[in-house]
Protein backbone atom coordinates (compact mmCIF):
# COMPACT_ATOMS: atom_id res chain seq x y z
CA UNK A 1 0.00 0.00 0.00
CA UNK A 2 3.10 2.68 0.57
CA UNK A 3 4.65 2.08 -2.63
CA UNK A 4 1.05 2.63 -4.42
CA UNK A 5 0.99 5.54 -2.44
CA UNK A 6 4.62 6.80 -3.21
CA UNK A 7 5.67 4.27 -6.44
CA UNK A 8 9.64 5.96 -5.53
CA UNK A 9 10.20 6.18 -1.89
CA UNK A 10 13.82 6.89 0.18
CA UNK A 11 15.19 3.84 3.00
CA UNK A 12 14.38 6.64 5.33
CA UNK A 13 10.77 7.30 4.48
CA UNK A 14 9.95 3.45 4.21
CA UNK A 15 11.13 2.98 7.70
CA UNK A 16 9.20 6.12 9.17
CA UNK A 17 5.92 4.22 8.19
CA UNK A 18 6.72 0.05 8.21
CA UNK A 19 8.57 -1.41 11.12
CA UNK A 20 11.41 -3.83 9.84
CA UNK A 21 10.63 -3.66 6.07
CA UNK A 22 14.02 -4.93 4.92
CA UNK A 23 12.76 -8.79 4.65
CA UNK A 24 9.69 -7.79 2.70
CA UNK A 25 11.31 -5.62 0.48
CA UNK A 26 13.96 -8.31 -0.43
CA UNK A 27 11.04 -10.84 -0.89
CA UNK A 28 9.66 -8.39 -3.05
CA UNK A 29 12.77 -7.69 -4.84
CA UNK A 30 13.00 -11.49 -6.09
CA UNK A 31 9.54 -11.61 -7.21
CA UNK A 32 10.26 -8.36 -9.31
CA UNK A 33 7.76 -6.27 -7.97
CA UNK A 34 10.10 -3.58 -6.29
CA UNK A 35 13.78 -2.55 -7.64
CA UNK A 36 16.69 -1.31 -5.31
CA UNK A 37 18.91 1.25 -6.53
CA UNK A 38 20.69 4.53 -5.70
CA UNK A 39 19.82 8.35 -6.70
CA UNK A 40 21.35 11.42 -5.51
CA UNK A 41 19.93 13.65 -3.39
CA UNK A 42 21.20 17.81 -3.88
CA UNK A 43 21.05 19.33 -0.69
CA UNK A 44 19.45 22.35 -1.21
CA UNK A 45 19.96 25.86 0.30
CA UNK A 46 16.49 26.89 -0.57
CA UNK A 47 14.44 25.15 1.59
CA UNK A 48 11.35 27.30 1.48
CA UNK A 49 8.68 26.79 -0.62
CA UNK A 50 9.09 27.64 -3.91
CA UNK A 51 7.25 31.51 -4.70
CA UNK A 52 3.92 30.82 -7.11
CA UNK A 53 5.10 31.48 -10.63
CA UNK A 54 4.39 34.91 -12.04
CA UNK A 55 3.82 36.49 -15.47
CA UNK A 56 6.09 38.65 -16.86
CA UNK A 57 5.19 42.28 -16.38
CA UNK A 58 5.26 44.19 -19.65
CA UNK A 59 7.93 46.29 -20.48
CA UNK A 60 7.56 50.64 -20.53
CA UNK A 61 9.01 52.04 -23.63
CA UNK A 62 12.42 53.19 -21.77
CA UNK A 63 13.07 49.50 -20.47
CA UNK A 64 11.77 48.59 -24.31
CA UNK A 65 14.61 50.38 -25.76
CA UNK A 66 16.95 49.25 -23.43
CA UNK A 67 15.81 45.30 -23.92
CA UNK A 68 16.32 45.84 -27.53
CA UNK A 69 19.87 46.77 -27.60
CA UNK A 70 20.24 43.39 -25.61
CA UNK A 71 18.22 41.28 -27.56
CA UNK A 72 20.27 42.29 -30.76
CA UNK A 73 23.32 41.72 -28.67
CA UNK A 74 21.98 38.23 -27.03
CA UNK A 75 21.23 36.79 -31.34
CA UNK A 76 24.86 38.19 -32.70
CA UNK A 77 26.63 35.52 -30.38
CA UNK A 78 29.91 37.45 -29.88
CA UNK A 79 30.55 39.55 -26.75
CA UNK A 80 29.33 42.70 -25.68
CA UNK A 81 29.51 44.90 -22.51
CA UNK A 82 26.84 47.16 -21.64
CA UNK A 83 26.31 49.68 -19.01
CA UNK A 84 22.62 50.49 -17.93
CA UNK A 85 22.72 53.42 -15.97
CA UNK A 86 19.34 53.30 -14.25
CA UNK A 87 18.11 55.78 -11.15
CA UNK A 88 16.55 53.26 -8.13
CA UNK A 89 13.10 52.60 -9.04
CA UNK A 90 13.62 52.38 -13.04
CA UNK A 91 12.76 48.73 -13.56
CA UNK A 92 16.17 47.39 -13.61
CA UNK A 93 15.55 44.20 -12.44
CA UNK A 94 12.79 43.46 -14.56
CA UNK A 95 15.09 44.66 -17.86
CA UNK A 96 17.13 41.64 -16.51
CA UNK A 97 14.35 39.10 -15.60
CA UNK A 98 13.74 39.45 -19.69
CA UNK A 99 17.10 39.63 -20.84
CA UNK A 100 17.04 35.82 -19.08
CA UNK A 101 14.11 34.49 -20.14
CA UNK A 102 15.70 35.91 -24.15
CA UNK A 103 18.76 33.60 -22.95
CA UNK A 104 17.12 30.65 -21.70
CA UNK A 105 15.08 30.50 -24.76
CA UNK A 106 18.28 30.74 -26.88
CA UNK A 107 19.59 27.51 -25.20
CA UNK A 108 22.57 29.31 -22.74
CA UNK A 109 22.98 30.20 -19.26
CA UNK A 110 23.29 32.95 -17.06
CA UNK A 111 24.98 34.53 -14.57
CA UNK A 112 23.42 37.42 -12.04
CA UNK A 113 25.78 38.79 -9.25
CA UNK A 114 24.67 41.06 -6.35
CA UNK A 115 27.66 43.13 -4.13
CA UNK A 116 26.27 41.50 -0.55
CA UNK A 117 24.88 37.92 0.39
CA UNK A 118 22.07 40.15 1.93
CA UNK A 119 20.60 40.91 -1.27
CA UNK A 120 20.94 37.30 -2.87
CA UNK A 121 17.30 36.04 -1.57
CA UNK A 122 15.22 38.86 -2.50
CA UNK A 123 16.89 38.88 -6.13
CA UNK A 124 16.37 34.79 -5.94
CA UNK A 125 13.14 35.02 -5.55
CA UNK A 126 12.01 37.40 -8.45
CA UNK A 127 14.12 34.98 -10.44
CA UNK A 128 12.54 31.74 -9.29
CA UNK A 129 9.04 33.42 -9.54
CA UNK A 130 9.69 33.34 -13.09
CA UNK A 131 12.12 30.55 -13.78
CA UNK A 132 10.97 27.95 -11.02
CA UNK A 133 13.94 25.51 -9.83
CA UNK A 134 16.29 26.27 -12.93
CA UNK A 135 17.63 28.95 -10.48
CA UNK A 136 20.67 28.03 -8.33
CA UNK A 137 22.07 30.33 -5.58
CA UNK A 138 25.98 30.47 -4.86
CA UNK A 139 27.74 32.57 -2.28
CA UNK A 140 30.09 32.07 0.61
CA UNK A 141 27.26 32.34 3.60
CA UNK A 142 25.75 28.61 2.23
CA UNK A 143 27.35 25.86 4.38
CA UNK A 144 30.46 23.54 2.15
CA UNK A 145 27.36 20.55 1.78
CA UNK A 146 24.97 23.03 -0.14
CA UNK A 147 27.47 25.22 -1.84
CA UNK A 148 29.17 21.60 -3.04
CA UNK A 149 25.56 20.66 -3.95
CA UNK A 150 24.36 24.01 -6.11
CA UNK A 151 27.80 23.93 -7.73
CA UNK A 152 26.90 19.76 -8.63
CA UNK A 153 23.90 20.93 -10.16
CA UNK A 154 25.04 23.99 -12.42
CA UNK A 155 27.98 21.93 -13.50
CA UNK A 156 26.08 18.76 -14.07
CA UNK A 157 23.72 21.54 -16.28
CA UNK A 158 20.74 20.65 -14.01
CA UNK A 159 20.08 24.55 -14.00
CA UNK A 160 21.50 26.98 -16.26
CA UNK A 161 20.32 30.12 -14.13
CA UNK A 162 22.82 31.28 -11.60
CA UNK A 163 21.99 34.23 -8.63
CA UNK A 164 25.10 34.95 -6.30
CA UNK A 165 27.23 37.01 -4.47
CA UNK A 166 31.17 38.05 -5.49
CA UNK A 167 32.28 34.18 -5.34
CA UNK A 168 29.28 32.77 -8.09
CA UNK A 169 31.15 34.65 -10.58
CA UNK A 170 33.21 31.57 -10.92
CA UNK A 171 30.33 29.14 -11.22
CA UNK A 172 30.93 26.30 -14.09
CA UNK A 173 27.77 27.19 -16.14
CA UNK A 174 28.21 25.73 -19.85
CA UNK A 175 27.66 27.62 -22.75
CA UNK A 176 27.14 30.66 -20.94
CA UNK A 177 25.07 33.78 -22.81
CA UNK A 178 24.41 36.68 -20.51
CA UNK A 179 26.55 37.88 -17.59
CA UNK A 180 24.87 40.69 -15.13
CA UNK A 181 26.41 42.70 -12.54
CA UNK A 182 24.04 44.44 -10.56
CA UNK A 183 24.85 47.45 -8.36
CA UNK A 184 28.32 47.39 -10.43
CA UNK A 185 29.65 50.20 -8.68
CA UNK A 186 29.52 48.57 -5.15
CA UNK A 187 33.04 47.80 -3.02
CA UNK A 188 31.64 44.40 -1.69
CA UNK A 189 32.58 42.85 -5.80
CA UNK A 190 36.47 43.37 -4.49
CA UNK A 191 37.68 41.11 -2.77
CA UNK A 192 41.16 41.98 -0.49
CA UNK A 193 42.08 38.61 1.09
CA UNK A 194 43.93 36.29 -1.41
CA UNK A 195 43.05 35.18 -4.00
CA UNK A 196 42.78 39.08 -4.77
CA UNK A 197 40.06 39.91 -7.45
CA UNK A 198 37.86 42.48 -8.58
CA UNK A 199 34.34 39.91 -9.09
CA UNK A 200 32.80 43.08 -12.00
CA UNK A 201 35.91 42.48 -13.56
CA UNK A 202 35.92 38.49 -13.74
CA UNK A 203 32.11 38.83 -14.92
CA UNK A 204 33.16 40.87 -17.99
CA UNK A 205 36.52 38.58 -18.39
CA UNK A 206 34.25 35.10 -18.53
CA UNK A 207 31.67 37.27 -20.40
CA UNK A 208 34.56 38.13 -23.27
CA UNK A 209 35.92 34.47 -23.38
CA UNK A 210 32.53 33.41 -23.83
CA UNK A 211 31.59 36.04 -26.67
CA UNK A 212 28.40 36.49 -24.14
CA UNK A 213 26.59 39.59 -23.79
CA UNK A 214 27.80 41.35 -20.23
CA UNK A 215 25.16 43.85 -18.84
CA UNK A 216 26.71 46.27 -15.80
CA UNK A 217 23.79 47.99 -13.92
CA UNK A 218 23.57 50.88 -11.44
CA UNK A 219 22.27 54.10 -10.17
CA UNK A 220 25.76 55.52 -9.64
CA UNK A 221 28.28 53.80 -12.21
CA UNK A 222 31.61 53.61 -11.12
CA UNK A 223 34.38 56.08 -12.47
CA UNK A 224 36.00 52.89 -14.46
CA UNK A 225 32.83 51.70 -16.08
CA UNK A 226 31.95 55.36 -16.83
CA UNK A 227 35.56 55.52 -18.05
CA UNK A 228 35.36 52.41 -20.30
CA UNK A 229 31.88 54.00 -22.01
CA UNK A 230 34.41 57.40 -23.14
CA UNK A 231 36.56 55.15 -24.56
CA UNK A 232 33.76 53.32 -26.38
CA UNK A 233 34.71 49.60 -24.90
CA UNK A 234 31.21 49.39 -23.04
CA UNK A 235 27.91 50.60 -25.04
CA UNK A 236 25.78 53.11 -22.40
CA UNK A 237 21.80 52.45 -22.24
CA UNK A 238 19.80 54.55 -19.95
CA UNK A 239 16.72 54.47 -17.49
CA UNK A 240 16.25 57.85 -15.94
CA UNK A 241 12.46 57.61 -15.18
CA UNK A 242 10.78 55.95 -12.41
CA UNK A 243 8.15 53.73 -12.87
CA UNK A 244 5.63 54.03 -10.34
CA UNK A 245 7.41 57.74 -8.67
CA UNK A 246 7.33 59.61 -12.04
CA UNK A 247 9.60 62.51 -10.22
CA UNK A 248 12.37 62.11 -8.44
CA UNK A 249 12.90 64.20 -4.68
CA UNK A 250 14.53 67.00 -4.69
CA UNK A 251 18.14 67.39 -4.16
CA UNK A 252 19.60 70.64 -2.64
CA UNK A 253 23.22 71.59 -1.50
CA UNK A 254 23.16 74.05 1.28
CA UNK A 255 26.42 76.13 2.04
CA UNK A 256 26.66 76.59 5.47
CA UNK A 257 29.08 79.60 4.77
CA UNK A 258 26.18 81.69 3.67
CA UNK A 259 22.82 79.75 5.43
CA UNK A 260 21.73 81.20 8.93
CA UNK A 261 22.72 78.70 11.04
CA UNK A 262 20.95 77.86 14.76
CA UNK A 263 22.56 80.04 17.59
CA UNK A 264 25.43 77.90 19.19
CA UNK A 265 25.24 74.88 17.15
CA UNK A 266 27.93 75.67 13.33
CA UNK A 267 26.24 72.05 12.31
CA UNK A 268 22.78 72.83 10.89
CA UNK A 269 21.07 75.30 9.23
CA UNK A 270 17.96 77.21 10.42
CA UNK A 271 16.59 75.96 7.07
CA UNK A 272 17.36 72.44 7.53
CA UNK A 273 15.89 72.46 11.56
CA UNK A 274 12.37 74.10 10.23
CA UNK A 275 12.45 70.99 8.00
CA UNK A 276 13.03 68.54 11.03
CA UNK A 277 10.69 70.45 12.49
CA UNK A 278 7.54 70.05 10.06
CA UNK A 279 8.70 66.24 9.77
CA UNK A 280 8.01 65.79 13.28
CA UNK A 281 4.73 68.04 13.97
CA UNK A 282 3.63 65.58 10.72
CA UNK A 283 4.99 62.84 12.67
CA UNK A 284 7.68 61.77 9.81
CA UNK A 285 10.76 60.47 9.95
CA UNK A 286 13.82 62.00 9.59
CA UNK A 287 17.07 60.58 8.58
CA UNK A 288 20.63 62.00 8.81
CA UNK A 289 23.74 60.39 7.88
CA UNK A 290 27.46 61.20 8.74
CA UNK A 291 30.39 59.38 7.67
CA UNK A 292 32.02 60.08 10.89
CA UNK A 293 31.93 57.83 14.02
CA UNK A 294 32.75 58.70 17.34
CA UNK A 295 32.09 62.69 18.87
CA UNK A 296 34.94 63.92 17.46
CA UNK A 297 37.75 63.02 14.47
CA UNK A 298 40.67 64.73 16.16
CA UNK A 299 41.58 65.67 19.71
CA UNK A 300 44.41 68.48 19.24
CA UNK A 301 47.15 69.61 22.49
CA UNK A 302 46.35 73.81 21.96
CA UNK A 303 50.33 74.23 23.38
CA UNK A 304 52.19 72.05 21.16
CA UNK A 305 49.62 71.70 18.42
CA UNK A 306 49.97 67.83 18.20
CA UNK A 307 47.01 65.32 17.16
CA UNK A 308 47.11 62.56 19.16
CA UNK A 309 47.53 59.83 17.27
CA UNK A 310 47.65 55.56 17.18
CA UNK A 311 50.54 54.46 18.05
CA UNK A 312 50.29 50.71 16.18
CA UNK A 313 48.75 52.77 13.09
CA UNK A 314 49.80 56.27 12.92
CA UNK A 315 46.06 57.31 12.70
CA UNK A 316 44.10 60.10 14.90
CA UNK A 317 42.59 58.36 17.11
CA UNK A 318 39.08 59.71 17.50
CA UNK A 319 37.32 61.15 20.63
CA UNK A 320 33.66 59.35 21.79
CA UNK A 321 32.50 60.98 24.32
CA UNK A 322 30.66 58.17 25.83
CA UNK A 323 32.94 55.58 26.38
CA UNK A 324 35.49 58.44 27.86
CA UNK A 325 38.32 58.13 25.33
CA UNK A 326 40.04 57.83 22.19
CA UNK A 327 39.66 54.94 20.05
CA UNK A 328 41.24 54.08 16.30
CA UNK A 329 38.98 52.58 13.85
CA UNK A 330 41.62 50.95 12.35
CA UNK A 331 43.09 48.51 15.14
CA UNK A 332 41.22 48.81 18.11
CA UNK A 333 43.29 50.49 20.06
CA UNK A 334 41.62 52.55 23.15
CA UNK A 335 43.16 55.21 25.26
CA UNK A 336 41.18 56.83 28.18
CA UNK A 337 40.65 60.53 27.75
CA UNK A 338 44.25 61.88 28.63
CA UNK A 339 45.19 65.01 31.58
CA UNK A 340 47.88 65.67 29.72
CA UNK A 341 49.61 66.56 26.69
CA UNK A 342 51.75 63.21 25.57
CA UNK A 343 53.73 65.31 23.93
CA UNK A 344 54.87 68.68 25.67
CA UNK A 345 53.20 67.51 28.99
CA UNK A 346 50.72 70.35 29.57
CA UNK A 347 47.54 70.21 31.29
CA UNK A 348 45.40 72.41 29.29
CA UNK A 349 42.32 70.78 28.21
CA UNK A 350 42.60 68.74 24.53
CA UNK A 351 40.76 70.73 22.36
CA UNK A 352 38.11 69.07 20.00
CA UNK A 353 38.25 69.46 16.32
CA UNK A 354 35.29 68.47 14.04
CA UNK A 355 32.04 66.44 14.58
CA UNK A 356 30.91 62.74 14.59
CA UNK A 357 27.52 61.39 14.88
CA UNK A 358 27.58 61.06 18.91
CA UNK A 359 28.02 65.04 18.54
CA UNK A 360 25.17 65.29 16.16
CA UNK A 361 23.22 63.65 18.15
CA UNK A 362 23.51 65.27 21.39
CA UNK A 363 23.07 68.39 19.32
CA UNK A 364 19.68 67.26 17.53
CA UNK A 365 18.22 65.71 21.26
CA UNK A 366 18.79 69.10 22.83
CA UNK A 367 17.02 71.30 20.04
CA UNK A 368 14.22 68.38 20.24
CA UNK A 369 14.37 67.02 23.44
CA UNK A 370 10.77 65.04 22.57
Amino acid sequence: EKLKQSPESSWEEIRSSIPNPAQALKNLEKEGVVEFFEKRVFRRFLAEPMPPIEEFQQLTDDQQKVFEELDDSLHKDEYQTFLLEGVTGSGKTEVYLHAVRLTQELGKSSLVLVPEISLTPLLVNRFRSRFGDNVAVLHSGMDDGERYDEWSRVRNGLTSIVVGARSAVFAPLNNLGLVIVDEEHDGSYKQAETPRYHARDVAVYRGFKANATVLLGSATPSLESSYNVQLGKYHPLFLKKRIFQPELPEVRLMDLKHCDRQKGSPYFSMELLEAIRQRLIRREQVLIFLNRRGYAPLMICEECNETLTCPNCSLSLVFHQGIGGLRCHHCDYFLPTPKTCPECGSKEPQKIVGSGTEQIEMELKNIFPK
